[in-house]
């Protein structure tokens, strides 16, 4: 009996052994696996931190604001030059005159290819220089002369240099400048006030001839037929400068021309001038 119950007591002791083995692990074990818990518990507050860091991280990273865009300006688009004005003919801008007389009216265009006569006649003009002014020598079938001042101031005290253009001669209505002869104005310089107007006359073609022969004249085909068909003074070409051309008033022209005259071709009754630019 006493053997019965010593057995039992040992296999009573051995199951409890067992079982205790059996829901107790080794130290070894349990330390592993303690440190295994500990490693991902670390490893837990770690991700824990990285994902705290990122987050405070990126809460504290200063967002950069989008620089202001400004629009560029758009470059200036090249200036459009204006249209350049289209310059006329010298011929058709001439400045024209009238020259009031009290037998009517005679108006004339100045050439701007004698421009130094012209602008000298303009600015006399403007200076009322030929207000009341004498045509104070006056040959029939030759010319009309004029341009001393009203108070009998035959010059201004100086003188136009020469502006030859052999297109332009002294067919009838030429408007020319006076001067001094050769003799003591070799350089052919003009009157700075004092002007004529051709009347001339019709000449045939062997007085034609004549007037060449005898003034070495080479005479244009042009020059021809105006001295043959409306007359004028081909002796005078190449030695005054025409300025200018009657375009309206020959009738004018002729009619002073005609009146009676006295001592130094003088008209005995006083025929007087005012001059006025009407297109400058």
């Amino acid at each position: 009996m006493k053997k019965v119950l010593y057995l039992a007591l040992i296999i009573g002791i051995a199951i409890s052994f067992t079982f205790c083995s059996n829901n107790q692990k080794p130290a070894t074990e349990e330390k592993q696996e303690s440190e295994q818990s500990q490693m991902k518990e670390e490893s837990t507050q770690d991700t824990i931190q990285e994902e705290i860091q990122i987050e405070e991280t990126t809460d504290t990273v200063a967002v950069e604001e989008p620089k202001e865009i400004t629009k560029a300006e758009p470059e200036p688009a090249p200036k459009k030059e204006a249209p350049k004005k289209i310059e006329a003919p010298a011929k058709d801008k001439r400045t024209k005159v009238i020259i009031h007389t009290s037998f009517g009216d005679i108006t004339a265009e100045l050439f701007n290819e004698t421009p130094k006569h012209r602008d000298n006649f303009i600015k006399n003009i403007k200076e009322g220089w030929y207000k009341d002014s004498p045509w104070h020598r006056v040959m029939n079938h030759f010319m009309i002369q004029g341009g001393q001042n009203a108070d009998g101031t035959v010059d201004k005290g100086y003188t136009v240099p020469a502006e030859f253009r052999p297109e332009f001669f002294h067919k009838k209505g030429a408007l020319a400048a006076a001067r001094q002869p050769d003799q003591v104005n070799p350089k052919m310089a003009s009157s700075s006030c004092q002007f004529y107007i051709v009347q001339g006359q019709v000449l045939n073609t062997d007085q034609l001839n004549m007037f060449a022969q005898r003034y070495n004249l080479n005479l244009t085909p042009e020059q021809i037929k105006a001295y043959t068909t409306i007359g004028g003074s081909p002796h005078l070409d190449g030695t005054y400068t025409v300025f200018g051309q009657v375009i309206d008033g020959l009738d004018v022209v002729d009619k002073i021309a005609a009146v009676k005259t006295g001592k130094g071709d003088q008209p005995v009754e006083k025929i007087t001038m005012d001059i006025e630019i009407v297109e400058e």
